[in-house]
């Protein structure tokens, strides 16, 4: 009995050092993949990119081409007067969020009449701009009055057909019309859409781009 106890007490020490040395291990390699996934989080969180488009009234190809070009993005927004279905140039699963509000000639209550989110450090509100009359309001001001009340860091709107970036610096508001992305009243007749860049080193940079 005394033999047995000695061979079971020389044993005991060995396997709770194989037991110790596999649980180093085990919590080595998790807190690397910890670690990993981290640098990952704060890797994707570098910049965050919305391709923004309006006015496509039925024609697609624009947003197409607008898509394979700013690839990657995070998100899609359409500010409205899509007049379709926008599944028909994205697919049925992306690789971006989408986002759309109605417009003045979209029918029917799938969309909803404005948005607001969050992006990066930004407050976001979207919306076709017909209510507060953005195409003979050259200043923007009902607009703008609706943005600061709503607390928005950025405004996103079409309806006018026209591309324009307006920085109301007395609120701190950045509005943007992508134009029109199907249906341009531009000189040049040109198809245009719009990107925003937000960072994390607290950069906002807006961009107005053609077709």
């Amino acid at each position: 009995m005394g033999y047995l106890l000695k061979i079971c007490w020389s044993i005991k020490p060995i396997v709770f050092y194989k037991i110790k040395i596999f649980m180093v291990k085990y919590m080595t390699d998790l807190m690397a993949k910890a670690d990993l996934r981290v640098k990952c989080e704060v890797s994707e969180l570098k910049e965050y990119k919305i391709l923004i488009v309006s006015d496509s009234h039925g024609i697609y190809e624009g947003i197409r081409q607008a898509i394979e070009r700013e690839l990657p993005f995070n998100l899609l927004v359409h500010c409205g007067d899509i007049e379709g279905n926008l599944e028909r140039c994205i697919g049925d699963a992306p690789a971006f969020e989408v986002k759309a509000v109605k417009g003045n000639c979209d029918y029917g209550d799938r969309l909803p009449p404005e948005e607001e989110f969050k992006a990066g450090f930004c407050n976001v509100f979207v919306t076709h701009g017909d209510k507060y009359n953005v195409k003979y309001d050259r200043n923007l001001s009902v607009l703008k009055k609706a943005a600061k009340e709503k607390m928005a860091d950025v405004v996103l709107f079409g309806h006018s057909h026209c591309a324009e970036i307006v920085e109301d610096e007395q609120n701190h508001i950045l509005l943007i019309n992508p134009g029109s992305i199907g249906n341009p009243r531009t000189g040049a007749q040109q198809s245009t859409y719009a990107t925003l860049t937000i960072t994390d080193d607290y950069e906002v940079l807006p961009e107005l781009k053609s077709l």
